[in-house]
């Protein structure tokens, strides 16, 4: 199905707002699930994403793929910040997870993605648009709101970063 005829004909016509829904849900589901490392919270903000994006239709203008899905990604960026404003979670003393060795650590991608964590969070992101998301820097600085020149900066200190956090266990 063509994005762009579904995104014309979902002014006038529910089932084309459906058809978005499935050419884009599992993207925007990976990306908030990701973020928020619970199944419950990520659909309820997928929810209020696709409900965002159909108030938003009527004064968005098509420019292509790319543009977007930079839109639909900053709508996730902004209901997963509201998300975060109205939930602090609690953590229970039940709730520690053993600490991995060292050597195991270099071969678990959960280090990795705790490194990630640690980024700051327009790092952060650039990271997971770029690599969880497939996403061109063009399209990164879309949804950052900054140049695309700066995204690329931003991502070379993201990954200089992550290379000193990881080196301490080579």
């Amino acid at each position: 199905m063509n994005l762009e005829q579904c995104l014309s004909r979902a002014l006038e016509d529910n089932t084309a707002l459906k058809e978005i829904y499935d050419l884009t849900i599992s993207q925007v589901y990976s990306f908030v699930l990701l973020r928020t490392r619970d199944r419950a919270q990520a659909l309820d903000i997928c929810q209020n994403i696709y409900l965002s994006l159909w108030n938003s239709l009527p004064r968005f203008r098509y420019m292509g793929e790319p543009h977007f899905y930079a839109f639909l990604f900053k709508i996730a960026r902004r209901q997963i910040s509201k998300a975060r404003m109205k939930i602090h979670p609690t953590v229970e003393l039940d709730e520690v997870f053993d600490i991995p060795a060292e050597e195991d650590i270099r071969e678990d991608y959960r280090a990795l993605l705790g490194k990630v964590e640690n980024l700051k969070e327009n790092e952060r992101l650039c990271i997971e648009l770029r690599y969880f998301k497939d996403l061109k820097f063009q399209d990164i600085a879309r949804v950052l709101g900054i140049s695309e020149n700066n995204a690329k900066v931003l991502h070379h200190r993201a990954i200089n970063r992550l290379r000193e956090d990881l080196q301490v266990y080579e």
